[in-house]
């Protein structure tokens, strides 16, 4: 590929658009929340950053935003479209692996 082609993504249910403007997007959200938790795992010290009440909070939040996008674009790449819920973030958030796992098994069920 050469740097003056553009990439077109379609997706099957939706044949219509060129989705890979919202594919990058998402995929640099996704980036973006992960450089963050990069951030707070290596700052020293267990002190949360500006507002944050607790490290912990400040964590939870960016995986949530992270595993939110990255499941947006999972249901877009599946072999059929599917939609998720707040559960199922929170099934991978709060179960970690396991509840990735989980998750994953309730889909291809």
């Amino acid at each position: 590929m050469h740097n003056n082609e553009k990439v077109t993504i379609f997706v099957s249910s939706r044949p219509e658009l060129d989705l890979q403007g919202w594919f990058y997007e998402k995929s640099n959200l996704i980036l973006e929340e992960l450089s963050y938790l990069a951030d707070i795992l290596h700052r020293p010290m267990d002190e949360p950053a500006g507002a944050w009440f607790s490290k912990q909070e400040e964590i939870d939040f960016h995986l949530t935003q992270a595993v939110r996008n990255a499941l947006k674009i999972a249901s877009l790449s599946s072999k059929t479209e599917c939609d998720y819920c707040a559960g199922d973030v929170d099934r991978i958030i709060d179960g970690g692996h396991d509840g990735y796992l989980q998750y994953r098994n309730n889909k291809e069920a």
